[in-house]
């Protein structure tokens, strides 16, 4: 072979490869084709730490943050939540790209200043120190809790309205309504985490205990279903002491509450419904001129007719009497617990209003969940200034010497004509008593451990020898806390005893 085919012939094994190569599937560029160029977006947070980092973005890609939402420690003044990134992400372009965590911050309040003393402090400062002048309309709020131990929070954001009828328009000090803007559950309270829930003020009984008493009663029974629960805390408003208030559940349909399924279409749903003959809104109105406002949602008019018509079918058989077809359609035992607690604090609105009851889907109705006791246990005087009204003898709910009340429950005036309802009261009596002395037990327990407390409500709110409501003469007289919950003490414990003798036969009712 000459040398030129020899060298050929090298030529042509030494430049296979690359023609094999190029002509295959997986091309490399030539030497021509431009190179894509890749660009790299940072992520930062506002203090400069890197949180993220991605490379090789090619131009027009639009870049993602992918490590969850940024965060920010709160500190001493602000708490701080995610707003975004700065500049506005976009597709990438002609150079690399940083984005910058943004924050918007709530200012925290400053702390209550009150001392550690018993009970909870509940710090609300509203929007531009917005005053709250409206039972309807929220004003935007935010709360410290402080003396609650594992309890404290800071900068719980809310709405805050006002709330109560007397409670709201004649008292100097206010009942409140709050909504947590997220489910909350305050101090640890009730059953569950909700977003509403009431300050009251119970300003117009002086011992300030009577609510959280008759919800204790009722707590401890068994037939009464769901019942409020109950504390002490102190109120600031806007840097200002507004004094003790009772913090309690908002009276609604809730699975942490009423647990009725109020949902559907179908007329049959679950109900919760208030006796209220101030009613005004979604009103039910009986064939006897009886008022109820539907307190649970509904969605069409034909549930407002299917619960009308149920309660008038309720009022018919009470007012006839016959235990059978009662007890059709009511929840007896619920009715019974009810009554005695009410008889028991001999509460003055019993007929008037806060007089609540539920039906569940498919079910009977129920007496409560009660509600509303600071006219009660010898905290009132009828409009006739009748003196057996504010003592601890004698039967109220239902007796017919007071018939002429407004405040008389009548559907408790027709059954306590019934012997067999009479009957079961006795008995049911019997059963719960030591609950009852258990209640004065508890009274005296909550004066003894929050005294300073409530004694500093009084120093805010300078209220005996005031008439707020309709105390009686003789409660006004007393000067002191201390001297108010002794009289509420007393009263309870020769109530219970007296109760005691009447269900024995030892002692006569007034007629």
């Amino acid at each position: 072979m000459s040398m030129k085919k020899i060298q050929a012939f090298t030529l042509l094994i030494i430049s296979l490869p690359l023609s094999i190569t190029c002509c295959g599937q997986n091309e490399s560029p030539t030497n021509n084709d431009p190179v894509e160029k890749t660009y790299t977006v940072t992520w930062i947070n506002d203090n400069g730490d890197v949180l993220e980092i991605d490379e090789n973005m090619k131009k027009g890609e639009l870049p993602t943050y992918d490590s969850g939402i940024p965060t920010k420690e709160d500190d001493e003044t602000y708490t701080y939540t995610f707003n975004g990134w700065t500049p506005e992400i976009k597709e990438v372009e002609d150079e690399d790209q940083i984005y910058t965590a943004t924050y918007t911050s709530k200012e925290i309040p400053p702390e209550s200043g009150i001392e550690e003393y018993e009970l909870p402090v509940f710090s609300i400062w509203t929007k531009d120190n917005t005053p709250i002048t409206s039972k309807e309309v929220y004003v935007n709020a935010t709360m410290h809790i402080t003396n609650a131990q594992e309890y404290n929070e800071k900068g719980l954001t809310l709405g805050i309205r006002g709330r109560g009828n007397y409670s709201w328009s004649g008292t100097e000090k206010k009942s409140y309504r709050i909504k947590f803007d997220n489910k909350y559950q305050p101090l640890g309270q009730g059953n569950g985490p909700c977003k509403s829930w009431t300050l009251l003020a119970v300003h117009c009984d002086k011992s300030l205990l009577r609510n959280d008493a008759a919800f204790y009663f009722g707590r401890h029974l068994s037939n009464l279903g769901f019942i409020s629960s109950s504390s002490f805390v102190e109120l600031m408003l806007n840097g200002e002491y507004q004094g003790v208030y009772e913090l309690c559940d908002q009276m609604q349909v809730n699975k942490y509450r009423v647990a009725v399924d109020d949902s559907g279409e179908d007329e049959d749903i679950g109900y919760l419904v208030e006796l209220d003959k101030n009613a005004s809104e979604d009103v039910v109105t009986l064939t006897s001129g009886l008022t109820f406002e539907i307190k649970s949602d509904y969605m069409n008019e034909s549930q407002v007719e299917f619960i009308t018509d149920y309660l008038n079918q309720c009022e018919t058989a009470i007012k006839g009497g016959d235990q059978t077809t009662i007890e059709s359609l009511i929840d007896i035992d619920s009715a019974v617990d009810a009554y005695l607690v009410e008889e028991l604090f001999k509460n003055l609105d019993v007929g008037w209003g806060s007089f609540y009851y539920t039906k569940p889907k498919g079910g009977k109705l129920s007496f409560g969940p009660v509600w509303d006791f600071d006219l009660s246990a010898g905290n009132a005087d009828s409009d006739y200034n009748e003196s057996s009204f504010r003592s601890y003898k004698y039967t109220y709910v239902g007796n017919k010497k007071y018939s002429k009340y407004m405040q008389q429950h009548t559907w408790y005036l027709s059954l306590r004509k019934q012997e067999w309802f009479n009957n079961l009261i006795k008995e049911r009596w019997f059963e719960i008593v030591d609950i009852a002395s258990d209640t004065v037990t508890h009274i005296n327990e909550m004066k003894e451990s929050y005294i300073n407390s409530f004694n500093r409500n009084f120093e805010r709110w300078n209220i005996f020898n005031q008439k707020i409501n309709r105390e009686p003469t003789s409660v006004m007289n007393i000067k002191t806390f201390v001297g108010q919950v002794d009289y509420l003490t007393n009263w309870l414990s020769n109530r219970i005893d007296w109760l005691t003798k009447f269900y024995n036969g030892e002692v006569n009712d007034i007629k």
